[in-house]
């Protein structure tokens, strides 16, 4: 988990902190729904520590809205975020947005996106440990402002990922 260490670093040393590129296409099922055709762990990675964020500090409902939303025909919850990579599915992340405290540190499981989601609970509540209140506050604070994504947008639905080497070779050219 670099990723815990670079932001961490990042926090302490007062630096903005580049997280890479997101790279979207529309859905070809649904032209509405936007697809992550590269950085979808990178986005369930920020959604756990999103997730573990709003556990550590109950205190900012702000996070919590960030994470989940509420379903308008049944008002149950879910994420704000759909998977399709085999480390994170969406039934998993279904389970760990009603996660508390005592999930993230009781649950037993093989799983790896539940691992992955105790392991990184244990890091930012060890880190959080070592904070003042005032201190958590600007790590939340610091995670939403100065924390940053280039989002790439691709309307070649038939091809995507050639259309996006053609872009960078393109640019790598000039």
């Amino acid at each position: 988990m670099q990723l815990y260490y670079d932001i961490t670093n990042a926090f302490e040393n007062g630096e903005d902190y580049f997280l890479g590129n997101i790279i979207l296409a529309k859905s070809r099922a649904d032209k509405s729904i936007l697809e992550i055709i590269d950085g979808q762990q990178r986005m369930v990675t920020l959604w756990l520590m999103l997730k573990i964020l709003s556990v550590l500090l109950p205190s900012v409902p702000k996070l919590k809205s960030m994470i989940e939303i509420e379903s308008w025909e049944t008002s149950q919850k879910q994420p704000k975020i759909e998977s399709l990579i085999y480390e994170a599915k969406d039934d998993e992340l279904k389970t760990i947005i009603d996660w508390e405290e005592r999930d993230f540190i009781k649950t037993t499981s093989e799983d790896r996106l539940y691992r992955n989601a105790q392991k990184l609970y244990e890091w930012l509540s060890e880190y959080f440990s070592r904070l003042s209140e005032n201190e958590k506050s600007a790590f939340w604070k610091y995670c939403i402002q100065s924390l940053y994504l280039c989002r790439q947008y691709n309307h070649n639905l038939d091809d995507p990922i050639s259309k996006i080497k053609t872009d960078f070779d393109k640019t790598r050219q000039t």
